[in-house]
């Protein structure tokens, strides 16, 4: 735990905005929003190719949004790690929702330490007025490159968190979108196989929270300064006003190749931006376009 109270990471830069904020794992964030807080789970830290955290909410609070990120021990420079899972759990068993992250080495090797850092955004919901539901739509399993899915809200409700998941943690395949619509009706996934290919066949799932949308819903984007064919892309949306985050969506363009996945999505511990940071994970002189940075934003 010290090690993590000593870090500052700096993340979601944007041409107007460079958003710098502590990260405590473990410990809630005052988000100024009544009932909304965030939570943080870390995995171990070690070279260990595939690792996975958990972001738990408190007991009778549900799990409304959340986002991961994946850290080597040179801070914000770490091609070579990719988000492979980020998935809103409610338990049928009772116990608590949390919001799980996987991430995997992908493309350039990542051998030295590295973790993943987990978020889940939590609220109580006295007398079920967001009653809030999750939805999973799975893509048909193939060998294509590319796998695509969307999770579509019942009618009334309106996304409030995002989540997208590879079923097969391998290393191989990597996230390339988990954002919402801009009506916030449907939320979307997609990932892209690696350079070198996959030959079995793959699935994605796309994951909505849905809600009944609270006062001021309403989806920021904003798309990365860059747009070419650099190492790195990053996005960040920012809240209007005094409204609040309850959840990170991030999204690169249909341009971007294998050699090109999302290292992180995640929102800043006040609550007040969203977005994430993409990678050549290998080396691409392919322009690979924008990428876009969401924030699904409410009233106070």
């Amino acid at each position: 735990m010290l090690r993590f109270r000593a870090r500052l990471i700096t993340i979601l830069a944007t041409a107007s905005l460079l958003a710098a904020w502590t990260i405590l794992p473990g410990e809630p964030a005052s988000a100024s929003v009544p009932g909304l807080r965030i939570f943080y789970g870390q995995s171990g830290f070690d070279s260990v190719d595939v690792k996975s955290a958990r972001a738990y909410c408190p007991v009778g609070e549900r799990v409304l949004g959340g986002g991961g990120m994946s850290l080597r021990q040179q801070g914000n420079q770490r091609p070579g790690l990719a988000l492979v899972w980020l998935k809103p759990v409610h338990p049928t068993d009772g116990s608590r929702d949390y919001f799980y992250v996987y991430a995997a080495e992908f493309g350039v090797s990542a051998a030295d330490s590295w973790e993943v850092l987990a978020q889940a955004v939590c609220a109580p919901d006295p007398g079920r007025r967001l009653d809030p539901v999750i939805i999973e739509s799975r893509s048909p399993a193939s060998s294509d490159g590319v796998r695509t899915a969307q999770a579509r809200c019942p009618t009334g409700k309106r996304v409030v968190g995002t989540g997208a998941t590879i079923n097969h943690v391998n290393g191989q395949i990597a996230l390339q979108m988990s954002r919402t619509s801009s009506t916030g009706d449907i939320s979307r996934a997609q990932a892209h196989e690696d350079f070198n290919g996959y030959s079995p066949s793959w699935d994605v799932s796309s994951w909505a929270v849905c809600a009944y949308p609270p006062a001021g819903y309403e989806v920021a984007t904003r798309f990365s300064v860059q747009g070419g064919s650099e190492s790195s892309k990053n996005a960040s949306a920012i809240c209007p006003g005094t409204k609040r985050s309850l959840s990170a969506g991030a999204a690169l363009s249909n341009q971007a190749p294998g050699e090109v996945a999302l290292s992180d999505v995640i929102l800043a511990s006040d609550l007040r931006s969203a977005g994430g940071i993409a990678w050549e994970h290998s080396p691409t002189a392919q322009n690979w376009s924008y990428m876009l940075g969401q924030a699904i934003c409410v009233n106070p």
